[in-house]
């Protein structure tokens, strides 16, 4: 089974970060480890990512250093055989991981595009 690496960079998304790493955290039979990069935040949402204790690999930047740098550090420390980038106000679809794995098995990829659903107010709810 392919090992993921999901890397959640954030900078002042307090009102999305939870959404956005429980979305990550919802993959239960996938192998992931997931790394949380909060670039400087000021508004709070350093104290809802330590929350989560040894659950995620948190990160906190002392400044904002943009998107790009956090991106890089979260993949430094990356262990995974895949890097899965995603932003602190974006959420997984539940079967996410599982079509990467099916991607990954059939085509060899070295690099897989996804797509943007936008949505406002509350998370819909998926069925999958």
């Amino acid at each position: 089974m392919t090992r993921f690496s999901i890397i959640i960079t954030s900078y002042n998304q307090r009102e999305f970060i939870k959404d956005s790493v429980d979305s990550a955290l919802s993959f239960r039979n996938a192998e992931r480890e997931i790394i949380v990069v909060d670039d400087g935040s000021t508004d709070g949402t350093q104290e809802i990512l330590r929350q989560y204790g040894e659950v995620i690999r948190l990160v906190c930047l002392e400044t904002n250093q943009g998107a790009g740098e956090a991106r890089n550090r979260g993949a430094s420390l990356a262990t995974g055989d895949y890097l899965v980038f995603h932003d602190g106000d974006d959420v997984f679809l539940p079967w996410t991981l599982e079509a990467f794995e099916r991607i990954i098995q059939a085509k060899k990829p070295k690099l897989i595009l996804g797509d943007v659903w936008w949505f406002q107010g509350m998370l819909p709810a998926l069925q999958p």
